[in-house]
C-alpha cells in the first residue's frame, strides 16, 4: 500500500462504501389485486390516523372506538393492533402485551437466564452462549451476545456475519445501515432530478440587469419548502458567492423540517464567507436544540495521538506497530498498522537487513506523524469553528476543547456515561522484504437520565423492577416512527449515582425519576420529566394518560437501559412510553406512528 493510502486512512471521515441491494422475486409469486382487502386496509388506515389524533387532546374514548373500527374493518391490520396494546408473536398471534406467557416458553426462558447467570465475558463464553441461543431460537438474545463478541473483538468475522454485517472497504456496515444509505441516495437522485431545473432557471435570473427579473427569481426561490431541494440550492445559488449564499440560508432557515436546522448548523461552521456564518448561527439561536447541537458536539474530536513500538521477533522478522487514537463525542476511533520486515536471504550480515528495516521503518513513521499533525490541524480549525457556532447559538461560553462540550450537552441533558467509551478499530497490516546478507533459517485483546429502583419495566415476562434487568432480557418497545410495538433486547443496563429526582403522579399512579428523563408527551414528542405539567398526556402502549402533579423528589440512586433498535421501553402500571438511555433522534411524530402535517 502506497505512503497516501496510509495517510488517508486516519482521514476526518471514515466514509463507507456500499453494495447494491438486491431483490429476488419469486416465479409466479405476484398475485391479483385484492381490491376490497385495499379498500379495507385504506379506511382502517384512516380510521387509525384519525384515532391518534384524538390521542393529542386525550380523548380515550374515541380513540378506542376508532381503533375497534380499525380492527374491526381490517382484523390483520398491524397499526390498529399496535395502538390497541397487541403484539404479534413469531407465529404470527396478535397477544395482549403484558399477558402471561405459555409454560414452554417460560421454562425456555429459565434456562436462558440460568445460563446467561453462569456465562463468563470472554469472547468464548459469549459465543458459546449465542450459540446456545441461536440452537433454541432465541434470536434477539442471540443477537445482545453477537454484539457483546464484537464488543471484546471489534473484527470477529462469524460473529459480524450473524448479525448482518458486511465488509465494506476496512470497515464491517450493517444490513439496515447500507438500506437506509441506499434510500437516502435515492431519495438525493429524485430531489437533484425534480429541482435542479427550476433552479436553474431561477438561478440565472438574480443577475439579471432587469431588477423586476431578480426580484421575480427570488420570490420564486423563496416559495421552496422542499428541504429535498436544499443541496440544488447550495450548489446552484449559494455556489455564486456570498450574497447568494445569504439568499440560500434565508430560504432554509423559513423550513422547520430538522433537515433543514442541519443544513443551517451546516452553513455557520462550514461557509468561507464570515457574513453568512453569522447568519447562519443567528438563525440557529431559534431552533430546537436537539436538532443541531447532537450534530456539532458530535463532528468535535480530540487531536490525534500516536505511538510506536519496533520490536525484532524470534522469528528472525522485525515488527513495527505505528497506532493512532483520537476521540468523539460517543465513541474512540483507532488506527493501527502493523509492518513485519521480511529477511531476504543474500548471504552476509543480518545486522544490515535490520539497520535498513529501522531506516525505512523511521521514515515511515515520520512520515505518518507529519501526515496526523495535518489531521489535527485540521481538527483544531474545525473545533474552533464549531465551538463559535456554539457558543453564538446558545450563549455558553467555553473553550474550543471538545471534551467540555461534549460534558456541557450531557449535562444539559442528565445524561450520564459509566466506563470507557467504545473504541472502533481499524488494524491495517503490510508485508516489507529487505536484504539480509546473513542465511540465517527463518523458523517455521453511557447514560441518560434514570429511573429510580422498583419502577416497573414491562418485559415479555410481565413487569420487572428495573434495577433487576439484564442484558438479554426483553422489553416491550415502540418504533416512534411507525408506531410498532414489539419486543426488543436490553443491549446492556446502567446506574447513576445519586440525585435529585421528580416525582410525577399520572392518573392514580406515583413514580419517581431524575429530571432529565423522556416521555413521549402527545402532540409533542420527547419531553423531560421536569418539563412535564399537569394536564399534559403521555402516551402508553394503549392508550393516552394525563399527568396529574409535578413535584420535587427524594434524592437516591437511579437506573436505566439501552434498548435496541427503537431506544425506547415502557414503565409504569399504565405502561408509559420512555426513552432509553440514548441520545434521542431528532423525529417529526407527533404521536408515535403518526406525522405532523
Amino acid at each position: 500500500m502506497s505512503a497516501h493510502a496510509w495517510r488517508s486512512a486516519f482521514g476526518l471521515r471514515f466514509v463507507p462504501s456500499f453494495v447494491a441491494a438486491w431483490v429476488f422475486i419469486a416465479a409466479g409469486s405476484a398475485k391479483a389485486v385484492d381490491t376490497g382487502g385495499a379498500a379495507a386496509e385504506k379506511s382502517a388506515e384512516n380510521a387509525v390516523r384519525e384515532a391518534l389524533q384524538r390521542e393529542v387532546y386525550g380523548l380515550d374514548g374515541d380513540r378506542q372506538t376508532l381503533l375497534s373500527k380499525a380492527t374491526s374493518t381490517a382484523p390483520d391490520f398491524a397499526p390498529a393492533r399496535w395502538h390497541q396494546g397487541y403484539v404479534k408473536s413469531p407465529t404470527g398471534e396478535w397477544t395482549k402485551a403484558g399477558d402471561k406467557l405459555d409454560a414452554r416458553r417460560q421454562a425456555l426462558l429459565a434456562q436462558y437466564e440460568k445460563r446467561r447467570g453462569e456465562a463468563g465475558s470472554t469472547v468464548a463464553d459469549q459465543l458459546e452462549l449465542a450459540d446456545w441461543c441461536n440452537k433454541h431460537l432465541l434470536k434477539e438474545q442471540e443477537r445482545v451476545h453477537l454484539l457483546r463478541v464484537c464488543e471484546l473483538s471489534p473484527d470477529h468475522p462469524s460473529a459480524r456475519q450473524r448479525l448482518g454485517f458486511t465488509r465494506s472497504g476496512r470497515e464491517w456496515i450493517s444490513r439496515e445501515d447500507r438500506l437506509k444509505q441506499e434510500q437516502r441516495d435515492e431519495a438525493v437522485r429524485v430531489a437533484t432530478a425534480k429541482w435542479t431545473p427550476v433552479i436553474t432557471r431561477y438561478a440565472g435570473q438574480l443577475s439579471s440587469a432587469d431588477q423586476g427579473k431578480r426580484k421575480y427569481a427570488v420570490d420564486q426561490l423563496k416559495q421552496i419548502h422542499d428541504p429535498g431541494a436544499l443541496p440544488t440550492l447550495q450548489a446552484i445559488v449559494g455556489a455564486k458567492g456570498e450574497t447568494y449564499e445569504l439568499l440560500v440560508v434565508e430560504i432554509t432557515a423559513q423550513m422547520t423540517d430538522p433537515a433543514a436546522t442541519a443544513a443551517l448548523a451546516r452553513h455557520a461552521v462550514f461557509s468561507p464567507s464570515l457574513r453568512v456564518r453569522q447568519a447562519a448561527a443567528e438563525k440557529l439561536k431559534t431552533a430546537e436544540p436537539d436538532r443541531f447541537i447532537p450534530l456539532l458536539v458530535s463532528s468535535m474530536y480530540t487531536p490525534v495521538v500516536s505511538q510506536v513500538a519496533m520490536v525484532s521477533l524470534p522469528s528472525g522478522r522485525i515488527g513495527y506497530r505505528h497506532e493512532f487514537l483520537r476521540e468523539g463525542a460517543e465513541k474512540q476511533e483507532r488506527l493501527i498498522l502493523d509492518t513485519e520486515y521480511r529477511r531476504q536471504n543474500t548471504g552476509g550480515s543480518g545486522r544490515d537487513a535490520a539497520a535498513v528495516a529501522m531506516i525505512e521503518a523511521s521514515a515511515t513513521a515520520q512520515a505518518l506523524e507529519r501526515a496526523a499533525e495535518r489531521q489535527n490541524q485540521t481538527t483544531r480549525a474545525l473545533n474552533d469553528r464549531i465551538a463559535w457556532v456554539l457558543t453564538q447559538a446558545t450563549g455558553a461560553k467555553l473553550p474550543a476543547v471538545p471534551d467540555e462540550w461534549w460534558a456541557w450537552w450531557n449535562n444539559e441533558n442528565e445524561v450520564f456515561f459509566v466506563g470507557s467509551k467504545p473504541v472502533d478499530t481499524i488494524q491495517l497490516s503490510r508485508n516489507v522484504t529487505v536484504a539480509d546478507p546473513d542465511p540465517d533459517p527463518v523458523p517455521g485483546g453511557g447514560a441518560q437520565d434514570c429511573l429510580l429502583a422498583g419502577t416497573p419495566v414491562w418485559t415479555e415476562q410481565g413487569k420487572v423492577a428495573i434495577e433487576q434487568m439484564r442484558a438479554g432480557d426483553l422489553v416491550l418497545s415502540r418504533d416512534v416512527e411507525s408506531g410498532e410495538l414489539t419486543y426488543k433486547p436490553v443491549i446492556r443496563t446502567t446506574v447513576r449515582p445519586e440525585g435529585q429526582l421528580v416525582r410525577i403522579e399520572v392518573g392514580n399512579e406515583t413514580f419517581e425519576t431524575s429530571g432529565g428523563h423522556l416521555f413521549w408527551v402527545s402532540g409533542e414528542g420527547w419531553l423531560r420529566a421536569r418539563k412535564l405539567r399537569p394536564g399534559m398526556v403521555l402516551h402508553t402502549a394503549d392508550g393516552p394518560a394525563r399527568v396529574t402533579s409535578v413535584a420535587p423528589g427524594q434524592t437516591a440512586v437511579t437506573y436505566n437501559l439501552v434498548v435496541a433498535d427503537f431506544n425506547t421501553y415502557f414503565v409504569g402500571e399504565q405502561k408509559i412510553l420512555s426513552h432509553d438511555n440514548t441520545v434521542r433522534r431528532v423525529t417529526r411524530a407527533i404521536v408515535p406512528g403518526l406525522q405532523a402535517d
